[in-house]
């Protein structure tokens, strides 16, 4: 059972973590507590990678530590690998989205969203659930 912050009831928790929007079945089963690391797909068969042009052009891997608060049942500490920008396009597993104004960005998937800001060759952001769910904190720094 999961407490809501805006309610004294008890609410059951939502079915599927965070994780099943990230980056698919592996990270799903790491957000509701197995262990793994959150990779994010790799490029189809025959499809030829980016070229790298922008500044903040490249692969992106770090950590997402579970927001206090927001982490009830989550795993406090998960690897995360693979978020891919080129030009002004970010991808990370089913997240998408633009890199905006001052190097800001909000990937969107169908459940829960990323919002955070490039500076240099790091990523700092929020990745958030729609409805219940686990809430982290993401610090990505760029693969040379």
């Amino acid at each position: 059972m999961h407490r809501h912050a805006n309610h004294d009831r008890q609410l059951p928790r939502h079915p599927k973590c965070l994780a099943a929007c990230v980056v698919g079945v592996s990270l799903a089963s790491l957000l509701v507590g197995c262990a793994g690391s959150a990779t994010a797909p790799s490029t189809a068969a025959g499809a030829p990678p980016a070229t790298a042009s922008g500044p903040l052009d490249g692969d992106y891997n770090g950590f997402m530590t579970a927001v206090p608060g927001h982490d009830i049942g989550c795993r406090p500490t998960v690897q995360v690998t693979g978020m891919h920008v080129a030009g002004d396009q970010v991808s990370f597993g089913s997240f998408s989205g633009r890199i905006g104004i001052n190097n800001q960005v909000e990937l969107m998937s169908r459940e829960d969203w990323i919002s955070g800001q490039f500076t240099g060759t790091k990523f700092s952001g929020t990745v958030t659930p729609r409805d219940i769910g686990c809430e982290y904190h993401m610090e990505l720094q760029r693969a040379s």
